[in-house]
């Protein structure tokens, strides 16, 4: 049936129809068929969204979207080098040359209708250019909807205004097809923060950055940075980034310059090296400023939420890693409720990657054994 769609769209065109009706969940599905994914590969995530891969493919070939591959493609999509020629000896040809030549081979060996029915259940699509052109137009729809959403957003974070900035932020994650936190969704079905994410945002925002060589205003904006960047989800890669724009290029911190060439405050996303292209040697300074600030917002609600709870003897601290802080690991781990006054804001430095949890003494030992 899909074969004789595809033949007929060939022979007298695509319908009439514009294809310019197609839902989000449908562009993206049409993406993932147009970057070479089997529909088969895509039937237990994609249908419960969709409905009916099958019929949208048909529709996606009416429309002119997307077109069959070639036989050569199924195959090379499908089987391996040592699989070809694994085929080709059983047919009594002596395997030689690339990848195409084999499967050239093969195709001579078997002939059309063997073929063919070799590769019969490879469902396997390229986009048309009209169906190139829809989701260019898709893409740009959805980058000006971004772009708008996080202007709207860091502006109610710059007046302080964190409940108008979440529910922003939670209408543009809620027409998500896929929202984050879930392994599939439907648009629309609704978005929630967790309560700790808000008010690590919120901290963001009334941080006063005073290490910062900045006026109070570009002050004000690196908090509603950072609280956009917490409330989005990002990397502290991406939060980097946007402190380093923020900064037009030249994100200056004083209190940085040593821990920079320190390994112990080594990035997550590059190790430090003096031949790394100039683009990510200026993402340095920033990345760590913006790590050091998200991890401090996310420590400050770690011990909020164990003051609360008050579970076990108080509170400790559990270290990170050996190396990379010696600072925690060279002084007292262990606070009392009566001592909670005393306990060491966390991080300490700016290679610190320590965090609190309940000071419960069997399980803490056990804990702290794994770093002995």
């Amino acid at each position: 049936m899909r074969s004789a769609v595809s033949f007929l769209r060939r022979l007298f065109g695509p319908r009439g129809e514009s294809s310019t009706s197609l839902s989000d969940a449908e562009c993206e599905f049409l993406a993932r068929l147009g970057r070479g994914d089997t529909l088969g590969s895509l039937q237990g995530v994609w249908s419960p969204i969709v409905g009916s891969l099958e019929r949208k493919v048909d529709r996606f070939l009416e429309d002119g979207l997307l077109e069959d591959v070639s036989i050569s493609e199924r195959l090379c999509c499908v089987y391996g080098v040592a699989e070809l020629k694994e085929l080709l000896k059983e047919k009594g040809v002596k395997p030689k040359g690339k990848k195409s030549d084999l499967i050239d081979a093969l195709i001579v060996a078997l002939g059309a209708e063997n073929i063919s029915e070799l590769v019969k259940h490879v469902q396997l699509y390229r986009l048309t250019e009209p169906g190139q052109e829809q989701l260019d137009a898709f893409e740009k729809r959805k980058t000006i909807e971004r772009a708008r959403m996080e202007e709207l957003a860091l502006l109610s974070l710059v007046k302080g205004d964190m409940k108008r900035a979440a529910e922003i932020v939670s209408q543009h994650e809620a027409g998500k097809v896929f929202q984050r936190g879930m392994s599939t969704g439907a648009a629309g079905g609704g978005f929630r923060f967790f309560e700790a994410d808000l008010q690590a945002a919120l901290f963001l925002v009334k941080y006063e950055y005073e290490d910062l060589p900045l006026s109070p205003d570009r002050r004000r904006r690196v908090g509603a940075a950072l609280a956009l960047s917490k409330l989005l989800g990002e990397s502290t890669f991406d939060a980097g980034r946007r402190l380093l724009e923020l900064a037009e290029g030249e994100f200056r911190c004083p209190s940085l310059s040593g821990p920079l060439m320190d390994s112990r405050c080594r990035v997550e996303s590059y190790e430090i090296d003096p031949d790394m292209p100039q683009e990510i040697a200026e993402l340095q300074a920033p990345e760590l400023y913006a790590r050091t600030r998200l991890f401090e917002a996310n420590s400050y609600c770690q011990l909020r939420e164990l003051k609360t709870d008050r579970t076990g003897r108080g509170v400790s601290i559990l270290p990170h890693d050996e190396q990379a802080c010696t600072i925690c690991l060279g002084g007292r781990l262990d606070y009392s409720w009566s001592e909670i006054g005393k306990l060491p804001r966390l991080p300490r430095d700016w290679g610190c990657g320590c965090s609190y949890l309940a000071w419960i003494p069997d399980i803490d030992a056990e804990i702290r054994g794994l770093f002995d």
